[in-house]
Parts: structure tokens; sequence; C-alpha cells
């Protein structure tokens, strides 16, 4: 039998040793982290499987252990990198704190040292379907945005749900055509935020990746409502003054009335032309027009039946009073 392991630097020093008429024990070093290929030759033949793939990890004073279980493979390992196929148990003597093996049905662990993995070994670790992508308050992913920013939360899990440090995270959008890139915020433990205004409204699928891979559920489908924007909103500020003339009505014989209820038509027209004004009748046969606009001339009309009543159009000239 012979066993190869390649490492980021070339192959890695291997020593094998036969432990049973069917069973052998294979050591080797990894000098270094990273991803390694174990390659195993029976009879001069790869037997089921190859090449087994094996990822270590940083130092650590805990040691991770593995059974590996699969297809013709069986017993128990601890340390650094391990895997097994095709009758054959390796053990690894590599760097303390573990390693995962991938190939055969093999089982191995990952230690969080709290420190950042080397980005293709954390990518190699992130299992998918439990990494997490959640608002801030804890609802979940809303298929509908009122506000104008969509605030997420993602998190790099490995297959036990432990925390990954190191793994690239990468979102974008795509309304139609369109293909819209998403700003990431990397917090350095494992997680991510995700603040975006959109620009465009209507349906957003957002697909969010860890470590190249799709997290569970994604793409997201969010439906972009209309609303007011915080980026583009902002205070004007103008003069403004309350303007206000009185009407008053009267009867044939030329005496004030004293009730309401005429159908008085106004008109109210300022520097840049018709205005919005309010009409209140007072019920005393007079009627109060008021409206808020800039110091300026103003033509104030009054009809009843369709006719302009006496002197109108008023000319109204407002100005700002200074109290003192």
């Amino acid at each position: 039998m012979v066993v190869k392991v390649r490492g980021p630097s070339g192959e890695a020093k291997v020593e094998t040793k036969q432990v049973e008429s069917n069973q052998f024990e294979v050591s080797y070093e990894a000098p270094e982290v990273g991803n390694y290929l174990i390659t195993i030759l029976l009879y001069g033949r790869n037997i089921l499987g190859q090449p087994l793939k094996a990822v270590v990890v940083p130092p650590t004073n805990l040691v991770a252990t593995g059974v590996i279980s699969g297809k013709g493979v069986s017993g128990q390992v601890t340390g650094g990198a391990h895997a097994g196929a095709g009758g054959v148990v390796t053990k690894g003597q590599a760097v303390s704190g573990g390693a995962h093996a991938g190939a055969g049905g093999a089982a191995g662990g990952h230690v969080n040292t709290g420190k950042p993995l080397p980005p293709d070994v954390a990518s190699t670790l992130v299992f998918p379907e439990l990494c997490e992508v959640s608002s801030p308050d804890g609802l979940g992913v809303s298929p509908q945005l009122d506000d104008d920013s969509l605030f997420l939360s993602v998190s790099a899990k490995d297959k036990d749900g432990k925390p990954i440090i190191g793994a690239p995270c990468q979102a974008f959008a795509t309304l139609g055509n369109k293909k819209i890139p998403v700003p990431i915020k990397d917090k350095k433990d494992g997680t991510f935020e995700i603040d975006w205004e959109p620009e465009d409204e209507g349906v957003h699928h957002v697909d969010v990746l860890v470590g190249g891979k799709p997290v569970k559920g994604s793409p997201f489908q969010i439906d972009v409502k209309p609303t007011a924007s915080k980026k583009h909103s902002c205070l004007e500020f103008k003069h403004l003054i309350q303007c206000s003339v009185k009407v008053q009505t009267f009867h044939r014989n030329g005496k004030p009335k004293t009730t309401g209820g005429e159908n008085i038509k106004i008109n109210v027209k300022g520097p840049d032309g018709n205005i919005d004004f309010e009409v209140k009748d007072n019920s005393d046969g007079t009627y109060t027009v008021s409206w808020e606009g800039h110091p300026g001339e103003f033509e104030v009309s009054a009809k009843l039946r369709g006719h302009h009543i006496k002197g109108s159009p008023f000319i109204y000239v407002a100005s700002f009073s200074v109290k003192k």
C-alpha cells in the first residue's frame, strides 16, 4: 500500500505501518495550515473515494476528536488531519487542534480559536444549511421593504453550528436583467452586516453567499415599496407668513347678513400663480379666507352666483411684521 499526502507546499512526510492483515496505520506531519489531498494506492490502484481531502486549521490547546465512518471505514482518530476509506484508517499527527476530512463518508472537527482562518480554509468548513440570515430584531428576512434601507445580519457556521471566522461573504441583488452589488461589513467575529438602500422599486432577488456557497433560503425575494428616502430627503427653510382676509356679505337692502351658508367662490393668486387656501364660514354673514405664503402681492377674488362681488378682485400685500 502506498499513501501520498500533498499540502500547500508539496508532499508531506508519510509513515505507513501495518497493524493487522487488513489494516494499516498512516502518520504524517502537516507543517502548515491549509488543504491537503490524501491519495491511497492498494496494489497500484486508487481505492474507493480517492483522493481524500483534509483541512488543517491553526494550532490550539484543545484537541479535536473525530470518528471516521463510511463504506469500508472504521476507527477513531484524534489530533490533527485525518481521513479514511477502503478499509484503511489514517491518523494525522499534524497541528494539534483538529482538521476536517471530507471524502468517503469521513467526518472531522473544527476548533474555533477566535482567530481568522485563511479564506480558502474557512470556505471549506462552511456549512451553508446552518448559516443564518436575519434582521437585527431577529424577525428573519421580510419579503417586503417598507423602510428605505435593508438591514440584515449574516453568520458563518460550520457543520456543528460553530462560528467560522475568515470565510468571505458576498451579496448581490437582481432586478430584472440588472445585477446590483450589495455592500457588506465584516465584523471579524464570524458575522456580517448588510445595510443597503435600493434605488429602484420592485421585486429584488437578493443572493447571499458565505464561502462561495449560497446560504439557506438564498436568493431572498424582497419587494421594495415606494417610500421617502432618508438619503435624499432634506430640510428646506422658507420664510412663510399667515395671510387672511374676511369677506362680508349683505342683504339686498344693504344691511349686513348675520347668517352663513352662501355658496361663495374664492380664488387666490400669488407671485407664482394660484395657491392653496382655506375658507371658513363664520355663520355670521362673514367668511375668512386664509393661506400661507411669502411676503408679496396677492390677488383675492370672491364671486357669488358666478359674479364678482363689490371690489373683487382685491389686492392684498403681505409683509413681515417686526415685533419689538
